[in-house]
């Protein structure tokens, strides 16, 4: 799957990022209770983050998690 940049008009693969929010207790992370997915631009003069749903997350290309 591929998105168009909406910053710089880049199409092509993007890198998605998987942020974690987790419960803690006296500082030691327990449980998540928020999964947010990002898409970046690999374009390094941009590298812009759009939100993306988990199922659009899970549609990209093993490659392109991080």
């Amino acid at each position: 799957m591929t998105f168009v940049c909406r910053v710089c008009g880049q199409g092509g693969p993007k890198l998605v990022l998987r942020d974690v929010t987790k419960f803690s207790l006296f500082f030691i992370p327990l449980f998540p209770v928020r999964v947010r997915y990002a898409a970046e631009c690999r374009n390094p003069a941009c590298r812009s983050r759009t939100s993306v749903s988990a199922a659009d997350a899970d549609r990209m290309p093993a490659s392109t998690h991080r």
